[in-house]
């Protein structure tokens, strides 16, 4: 959830500019300071698919395809 946030709320540039402005999307919500991350993953106090999982366990690295990573109790 936190990656496809961050992609929808980047600019439209070039022909897909072309096909109209459109308001930039933003994740909801205040990032915490460095000091005060929440229990569980960190991303959920703004994440919208947020369960209980998130807020009482810290997700653990997981590895993707083609060498990626993956730290979200929901990753797709």
């Amino acid at each position: 959830p936190y990656t496809k946030g961050l992609v929808a709320s980047l600019p439209l540039l070039g022909a897909r500019a072309r096909h109209g402005r459109h308001k930039l999307k933003e994740i909801t919500g205040v990032v915490p300071a460095v000091t005060a991350f929440p229990d569980g993953c960190r991303f959920n106090p703004r994440c919208y698919a947020r369960t209980e999982i998130c807020v009482a366990q810290d997700p653990g690295v997981t590895p993707l395809p083609q060498d990626g990573l993956v730290r979200c109790h929901h990753h797709e």
